[in-house]
């Protein structure tokens, strides 16, 4: 640790920085805030949307995973690309539970990891949908149907749901204004 008074850390604890003694002894959070600007739709109707695309996209996802679809028992083509697109959503939720828990006065650090990070995080699980479309596509042309005609159908309109909805989730989340 620096004993200097004003030394800046960097990385995932610089947020720290923007915590100082107050005079009872506690320490009290001097950062910028960031305040929820309503642009026809108030905080709780634009989170309601985004929670409504966020779990049915997760349920697609389990239920995906829980299909004895061919492709899914093991083609590392099909599975990392799935295993990314579940991680990301599982991400996503735990970034919105955040968003949710602070509602309209956001601290700066918690603006970057929740807002900032959203879009991202939508987008790449559209590209994680989509890679699992295209890995199961290539995994069907390689093998064959095998009989599984609705298993497949089902778990390519559940990713194609997960691609589609994380595109209407980075459209929401970019079209929400916070004021600094």
């Amino acid at each position: 640790m620096n004993s200097e008074p004003n030394h800046k850390r960097r990385g995932r604890k610089a947020y720290l920085d923007d915590f100082q003694k107050g005079k009872n002894g506690e320490y009290e959070y001097q950062g910028s805030i960031y305040t929820y600007v309503s642009q026809g739709k108030s905080l709780t109707q634009a989170l309601a949307a985004l929670w409504a695309f966020s779990l049915a996209a997760f349920a697609c996802a389990l239920i995906a995973g829980f299909l004895p679809a061919v492709g899914t028992n093991g083609a590392f083509y099909t599975l990392i690309p799935y295993a990314a697109t579940l991680v990301l959503l599982i991400a996503h939720v735990w970034a919105l539970c955040r968003l949710t828990a602070n509602r309209n006065q956001l601290r700066e650090y918690i603006y970057l990891a929740t807002v900032k990070r959203m879009g991202a995080l939508s987008i790449c699980t559209s590209v994680g949908a989509a890679l699992t479309i295209l890995g199961y596509c290539i995994h069907l042309i390689m093998c064959g149907l095998d009989g599984h005609v609705f298993d497949i159908v089902v778990f390519i309109l559940l990713m194609f749901s997960i691609f589609s909805m994380s595109l209407c989730i980075h459209h929401r989340i970019c079209h929400m204004k916070w004021s600094k």
